[in-house]
């Protein structure tokens, strides 16, 4: 294995390891968003439909993070460790992120085949990320917790 493959690994465990630190410092959400590809645009965010939110909120209670959801008629794994869902029959992922009780926003620090902002170098730090992120949905106003600690690994 060479080094850039190591790199690689490297990488992708620590976004693995910064999604689920999302999933557990948060509360339950109260919106939860997919990001959206489209033709027109390069994407964006946008909401589960409401028959969703219920499914989120018993599993993020429960602490459990994985989960069978049906979505626009597809069976689909939720993976919030992951921040993705899975469309079981295509094997297609989509990004997801959502927004807690307390009004915290936790966005992936990239998105499934698709980086949700419009830099190329997601080196930026996860406050920059998530900021220009925000900017994306849906024009709200969502002011990210600047309080919050990052979990200590263990």
């Amino acid at each position: 294995m060479n080094d850039h493959q190591l790199t690689t690994i490297s990488d992708i465990s620590q976004l693995y390891r910064e999604n689920h630190a999302n999933f557990e410092r948060s509360g339950v959400p109260s919106r939860i968003l997919f990001f959206e590809k489209s033709s027109s645009n390069s994407g964006a965010w946008e909401d589960f439909p409401t028959e969703n939110i219920d499914h989120f909120k018993r599993y993020f209670s429960l602490e459990v993070p994985t989960f069978h959801l049906n979505f626009k008629k597809k069976s689909c794994l939720v993976d919030l460790n992951r921040m993705i869902v899975i469309d079981l029959m295509a094997r297609s992922e989509r990004s997801i992120a959502w927004i807690d009780e307390k009004g915290r926003c936790f966005f992936p620090k990239r998105s499934v085949d698709f980086s949700c902002c419009d830099h190329e170098d997601c080196s930026l730090s996860s406050q920059m990320h998530e900021d220009k992120c925000l900017s994306k949905i849906n024009n709200e106003c969502c002011v990210p917790d600047l309080n919050e600690e990052p979990l200590e690994e263990k």
